[in-house]
Order: C-alpha cells, then sequence, then structure tokens
C-alpha cells in the first residue's frame, strides 16, 4: 500500500489468483480514500503504471500493447479525476502519432527552396486550411 503525499489516498496494487486453472488472475491498481475498507470492486482503477507523484497529481504512464508500436510514439497527454485527486494520463501508443491524408498532384517545380505541386481538384489554399484543422 501506498499512500499519497496529502495523506488523503491510499493505493492499492493486487493480484489474486484464479481459482481452477483455466481461470485468470486478478491484478490491479485501485486508489481508495483513505480508512475506506479494501475492495477491487471499490474506488479508482488506475488503467496504466504509476509514474510518479507531482504536488496533488497523480501521473500515470499507460500503454498501447499493440505488436506494431513504433520506437518514437509521441505521447498524448489526458487528466482524469477522482474525488479532489488529479490523474496526468501519458498515453503512449501507435494511435497517438496523428494521421495522413494522400493527395494526388498533376504536375510539380523543383527549385533551390521549395517544392511547388499543382494539386488536382483542389487550391493550395483549401488543402492548407484542412491541414490547419487536424492540428
Amino acid at each position: 500500500m501506498q499512500i499519497s503525499p496529502n495523506g488523503k489516498y491510499e493505493i492499492y496494487s493486487f493480484c489474486q489468483s484464479g481459482t481452477f486453472a483455466f481461470n485468470n488472475d486478478i491484478c490491479g491498481t485501485i486508489v481508495l480514500e483513505k480508512g475506506k475498507p479494501f475492495s477491487e470492486n471499490k474506488g479508482y482503477k488506475i488503467n496504466g503504471d504509476i509514474k510518479s507523484w507531482k504536488d496533488d497529481t497523480l501521473l500515470i504512464n499507460r500503454f498501447d500493447h499493440s505488436l506494431d508500436q513504433p520506437k518514437d510514439t509521441i505521447t498524448r497527454i489526458s487528466f482524469e479525476k477522482f474525488k479532489d485527486l488529479n490523474l496526468k494520463i501519458y498515453n503512449y501508443g501507435a494511435i497517438n502519432s496523428g494521421g495522413m491524408k494522400e493527395y494526388s498532384f498533376e504536375y510539380f517545380n523543383l527549385d533551390e527552396r521549395e517544392i511547388c505541386l499543382k494539386i488536382l481538384g483542389e487550391s493550395w489554399e483549401k488543402i492548407l486550411a484542412k491541414i490547419n484543422v487536424m492540428h
């Protein structure tokens, strides 16, 4: 068990073995208000690994365990809350790295400083507007 820096919360990491060979173990990490009886079905279930504490915020790493995970994955940060406890979630996953859109062009011009493309059917200003909306 771990106690939050402000002393208001208790963090439990637990693992209960399955009763039969074909049952899975039940494992997890939960946050409970201090003094509340432990139960794996109560409190706030942490989906991820505890990274550290920073002031009144618990930092959590959450990993996508897909096989095609890139080595240079961009981190997406989200926030969650349990009572007055803040949770800052660092989400690592291939899905965080952005998106891609394919464009066709009629011709291009290449000089020392830039590449100019003549896009089929759309003006360059419209394409730039779409790109700016995605970011």
